[in-house]
C-alpha cells in the first residue's frame, strides 16, 4: 500500500443506523492523514 493517498478520494458509506461514532471518525480521520479527501454517502442527507 502507498504511504500517501494524495489526489485520491475516498468514499465512506456512514449508515443511518448502528454505527458507533468511532466506527466513522477513526477511518475517516486516517485516510484524510495521508492525504486523501473524504466524501461521506449515506441514506440521509444532512451533517455527518
Amino acid at each position: 500500500m502507498a504511504d500517501s493517498l494524495e489526489d485520491t478520494t475516498v468514499a465512506i458509506f456512514l449508515a443511518q443506523r448502528g454505527t458507533e461514532q468511532v466506527e466513522f471518525t477513526d477511518p475517516k480521520e486516517a485516510v484524510e492523514s495521508a492525504g486523501a479527501s473524504v466524501d461521506v454517502l449515506g441514506t440521509e442527507t444532512g451533517e455527518a
